[in-house]
């Protein structure tokens, strides 16, 4: 294989290397780069200059340009941004030129409390939705459908869904989408971030997909003193509905704000009441069993405990009991004391009720409770423990074949060699 073969001859750092292998593969023959076709599928230039633009390898502006160089004859794309030459309109006509052709279901608009930092006050202003079900019913196949009827007795989310289920009295028998929500927030530029949230489907063959609900500027979020929960609230609000719309089965003929959506002048309500009219059913109910974020994010959308803990004790996780003082946080063993004394759904509520004194938006969405508000394994583990934990491993198998930190190159030899054949063992490329 040329990616093999030519790896072992280049050196710098990681980026630099792939940069490198990736020139050597772009001159090689079609054939020689692992049976691949290097140019275009069928000579569909723009359909390749597509391909790379989203996947983010292009902007907007290149692949206007790479469509009017395009053997093409009748090419919307070159006609975006009057063919280019009013770059600062390419990525709107761009977008909207791809949109229409997209297997996605058109935009959910709804005005959300946001931050007007020119008159330093909130205002309500217009934000877009993916909303949930609409996804699903695009995305979702047979084989989908088929596996999330009959869920295997081994599936790590069955226990959870029939726990959703008996509190909604719901059939087992229908079809059942577990749902995941994930949040985060990601750097932009020097001055601002995006805050996002997006769910996949924790049981189908799409599951490693997540898909998009909605995203803001973080500098946009309410901030009157609510630290952005005024904003979320309102953005609960549509996942409740849309949640519960979904348990319904049947298209809705009302928006979540009360207005019908024949009567709407927003973007796809149209659509959407042709639908409710002619009583289109849903392929699957979704089951809001899960939510993942970090611990900023916990503390920010649903008023968590910090690391600094609360209190006299210093109580200092969502979890359980733990503290700084009775209940140690920093006791790992099996029989810690923290471990008999989890915070259920009805502590949560107590202990919300009394410091901001109402109960978080995200558990109107129906039969969601704290239960289901994880740990996310890339923030504690990725990012966290797990190369602390990896670093532990190491060190234990360094001593147990007589390393000694004065005396330690056989040893670690030895190590990287039971790393190499182990990741060949398993197919995973071997950790640089």
């Amino acid at each position: 294989m040329i990616v093999a073969s030519n790896a072992t001859l280049v050196s710098g750092g990681i980026r630099q290397r792939l940069g490198i292998v990736s020139s050597k593969l772009a001159d090689a023959a079609p054939e020689q780069a692992c049976g691949k076709r290097i140019q275009p599928e069928g000579g569909d230039l723009e359909q390749f200059f597509k391909d790379k633009f989203k996947k983010g390898k292009l902007s907007a502006v290149e692949l206007v340009q790479g469509s009017n160089a395009a053997p093409s004859t009748d090419s919307k794309l070159a006609k975006c941004a009057a063919g280019g030459k009013h770059p600062g309109n390419a990525h709107r006509d761009v977008m909207l030129n791809l949109g229409r052709k997209s297997k996605f279901p058109d935009v959910y608009s709804a005005d959300l409390p946001l931050w007007n930092h020119d008159e330093n006050q909130k205002k309500w202003s217009g934000a877009y939705f993916f909303l949930p079900y609409e996804v699903v019913d695009t995305m979702i196949t047979d084989e989908d459908l088929e596996k999330l009827t009959n869920l295997r007795p081994d599936n790590p989310h069955k226990a959870t869904i029939d726990d959703w289920l008996s509190k909604m009295g719901l059939d087992p028998e229908v079809p059942i989408a577990p749902c995941g929500l994930w949040g985060d927030s990601a750097p932009v530029g020097n001055r601002d971030s995006v805050t996002m949230l997006l769910f996949n489907i924790l049981c189908a063959n799409t599951s490693q997909y997540r898909f998009w609900v909605t995203a803001l500027c973080k500098r946009s979020l309410c901030n009157c003193g609510c630290a952005g929960m005024c904003t979320f609230e309102e953005i609960w609000k549509v996942m409740a509905w849309a949640f519960a719309a979904s348990i319904l089965w049947l298209y809705l003929s009302v928006r979540h704000d009360g207005v019908p959506f024949a009567q709407s002048k927003r973007r796809g309500d149209k659509q959407r009441a042709m639908k409710a009219t002619a009583k289109q059913r849903m392929k699957a109910t979704l089951a809001p069993i899960q939510k993942r974020a970090d611990w900023s994010w916990y503390k920010q959308i649903l008023a968590f405990i910090g690391w600094k803990g609360e209190g006299a004790t210093g109580r200092n996780c969502w979890k359980c009991f733990a503290d700084h003082s009775t209940v140690p946080w920093t006791d790992f063993r099996l029989n810690a004391l923290w471990r008999s004394r989890m915070m259920t759904h009805r502590d949560y509520i107590t202990y919300v009720l009394n410091k901001i004194g109402y109960v978080p938006g995200i558990f109107s969405r129906p039969g969601f409770c704290i239960a289901y508000a994880t740990i996310d394994l890339l923030h504690c583990g990725c990012l966290g423990v797990v190369a602390y934990l990896a670093g532990n491993v190491l060190f234990e198998l360094f001593q147990m074949i007589g390393g000694l930190i004065t005396s330690s190159l056989k040893q670690m030899g030895e190590i990287s060699r039971m790393i190499k054949a182990a990741s060949k063992a398993i197919g995973q490329v071997r950790p640089q």
